[in-house]
């Protein structure tokens, strides 16, 4: 049995790309020959789902500490405790954390780069100064042994920043068709049939790097323009009230309905138009997959591991986050171009079925793991 601990912070259960993407990884796996651990903050929805999957959950509240020093004498314990021969670290600190303990008890470690590392606008100098030295120490001594990143364009980026990582290899989510609709929420659905205008949809975290305000400002724009447009959000965040107070400045209330927090967003796709992203940056996230895998074509922002897909599966449009003009005259562009719409939709629908689908994700990840037990 091979023993694989997923070690993560700030999960939500909500809008939240990095826990779906654990998710998927231990629903890959066979049951059989493989067991994986959460190992995190602490959430009880985030462990009935890992629970329910026929996965084991550790909670380690010293993880949300700002030098976290108790978790890694504890983790350390829960290594050897649980004798987990894979440590699968997602964000920052979980790889501090994992990489320091590894100088020690010699395990497999992994660091899944989500597309942001030590240089963001998070840290001040001393932290940045300090999370050098501890990576550097993690490196010299071997502290981790594979770097994933969730697009080639991440991983060039991550290289960009530090070339102490010795082995990264890129990957892809991708997606599946299949929907849930017995989960469907009448009234959401009734809210969404009630606008007969062109559906925009926007799945986010309100927060300063996914830059809702664009998408708001785009809006605002094409109401000048006359454009027939209503704009959907699913999600919440920090800048709510930030957001709120831009629609009441910019007069758009009518034209946009916030949707909340919603499990499973994806089931409501069919019932839209397009998709937006505004995003400063990104990894690659995993709504990209979610709209191609219902047909829905994609306008963003020129940002992370989008581009790569979007040419490669003809599936959507894209411009400079800079330049909100040519974000709305995309949309324009869609609207009065029905054939446009569908033939982008069906491209995303089709580059799921063959090449992005979960199923070649799943062989990869799990190829992954073997091989590491292995080495």
């Amino acid at each position: 049995m091979i023993k694989i601990c997923h070690l993560a912070d700030h999960l939500n259960g909500k809008v939240d790309g990095i826990f779906t993407h654990i998710k998927m990884i231990i629903r890959s796996s066979d049951r059989s020959k493989v067991l994986h651990y959460l190992c995190f903050q602490g959430d009880k929805d985030i462990e009935e789902e890992i629970e329910n999957l026929g996965g084991k959950v550790i909670i380690l509240p010293e993880i949300t500490s700002k030098v976290p020093i108790k978790a890694i004498f504890k983790f350390t314990r829960i290594v050897r405790s649980e004798n987990i021969q894979i440590v699968h670290t997602h964000y920052l600190k979980p790889y501090i954390i994992a990489g320091f303990c590894n100088i020690f008890f010699k395990r497999k470690v992994v660091f899944n780069y989500h597309g942001i590392f030590i240089q963001n606008e998070y840290y001040n100098l001393f932290e940045k100064a300090l999370y050098q030295i501890v990576h550097f120490t993690i490196t010299k001594f071997r502290g981790v042994q594979l770097v994933l990143t969730p697009s080639i364009f991440s991983k060039k980026k991550l290289l960009s920043e530090t070339k102490l990582f010795s082995n990264i290899i890129s990957y892809y989510n991708g997606g599946n068709q299949f929907l849930d609709n017995n989960n469907l929420n009448n009234s959401i659905v009734s809210k969404i049939g009630s606008v007969g205008s062109f559906r925009r949809i926007y799945v986010c975290r309100i927060d300063s790097e996914k830059r809702v305000d664009r998408a708001i400002d785009i809006i605002s724009q094409l109401k000048k323009e006359n454009v027939d447009i209503h704009l959907f959000i699913f999600g919440n965040g920090d800048l709510m009230d930030e957001i709120r107070s831009q629609i009441e400045r910019l007069n758009v209330q009518k034209l946009i309905t916030f949707l909340g927090i919603v499990k499973n967003p994806k089931i409501y796709f069919n019932y839209f138009d397009t998709m937006i992203l505004t995003s400063d940056r990104e990894g690659l996230p995993l709504v990209i997959w979610e709209a191609m895998s219902q047909g829905l074509p994609i306008i963003s922002t020129d940002v992370g591991g989008v581009k790569e897909i979007i040419i490669d599966a003809r599936c959507g449009l894209l411009f400079n986050k800079n330049n909100l003009k040519d974000g709305s005259l995309l949309i324009k562009r869609i609207i009065r171009d029905d054939n446009l719409k569908k033939t982008l939709g069906v491209n995303g629908l089709n580059a799921i079925k063959h090449k992005y689908n979960q199923e070649n994700f799943d062989k990869q990840i799990n190829g992954i793991y073997s091989c590491l037990v292995k080495i």
